[in-house]
């Protein structure tokens, strides 16, 4: 029998009976997990329009209500109809458990506004790449990362960094391909502009591309964003860092690029 474990509220099947070891080169950047979360997230969706109706009255899930919020981000996800990224992947790379039981949660409002609009610029690396892009890290809260060895003020704890395996293509090309497109301007589409646009009204967020996790203001340029008024548009400026198994991008605003 598969154990269960909690990912974001939701029980998911068919996953292996040991507890995720976060690995001895955990503290630098995360392997790949993979997680059959299909059978969980479909129970999950069939609550969906229950929850779009209790929202409707109550206002949106809170964070710490981990089903219907984790529920509320793949849906966010979804929405933006990306063709190669599913809400289901991006909350089953969030189950992440320490040696010492420290569990990842899914990111706060403000980062997941931050992760939808980056979310746009994956898909484009995917099609440039033209073979599936797997998610191994993204978001890390305060606690996990600190369990893992993480920098304090790592760019995954700000929502800004992902870490993506290529299936089927070497690190290598996909690295080359992040640096192609290093200062891409991205100009969201109408409906993926609604879907930021929904989530910054539905937890009320100020100035998301220059708010910070870590207590002092970031400017747009250091997030690696230069948005529109309407934030339907933005420049992405960031850092690569090339690993053996690997590639970590992030929206730090300058270019850089190294090995690991």
């Amino acid at each position: 029998m598969a154990s269960l474990i909690d990912l974001a509220g939701l029980q998911l099947d068919a996953l292996p009976l040991d507890a995720v070891d976060a690995g001895e080169n955990e503290g630098l950047e995360e392997s790949a997990l993979s997680v059959d979360a299909a059978a969980s997230l479909a129970r999950a969706e069939r609550h969906a329009d229950a929850i779009r109706r209790v929202g409707a009255v109550f206002g949106p899930p809170a964070p710490d209500d981990r089903a219907a919020y984790g529920t509320y981000v793949a849906q966010a996800v979804d929405a933006l109809r990306l063709p190669n990224i599913s809400g289901r992947e991006i909350v089953a790379v969030h189950a992440r458990t320490t040696r010492g039981g420290v569990k990842n949660r899914l990111p706060p409002p403000w980062g997941l506004y931050r992760l939808l609009a980056l979310l746009v610029y994956d898909q484009k690396v995917r099609d440039h790449l033209g073979v599936p892009l797997r998610f191994n890290s993204i978001h890390r809260d305060g606690p996990y990362n600190a369990a893992i060895g993480g920098a304090s003020k790592s760019a995954h704890r700000a929502c800004t960094a992902r870490d993506r395996a290529p299936v089927g293509s070497s690190v290598r090309s996909l690295a080359e391909v992040d640096a192609a497109l290093r200062r891409l301007y991205v100009d969201l589409s109408a409906d993926q502009a609604r879907v930021l646009a929904s989530v910054a009204k539905d937890y009320s967020l100020g100035p998301a591309f220059s708010e910070s996790v870590f207590g002092e203001p970031f400017s747009a340029s250091e997030l690696g964003f230069e948005a529109g008024p309407d934030r339907a548009s933005y420049t992405y400026v960031g850092g690569i860092g090339r690993y053996k198994t690997f590639v970590h991008g992030d929206a730090r605003g300058v270019a850089a690029a190294w090995r690991g």
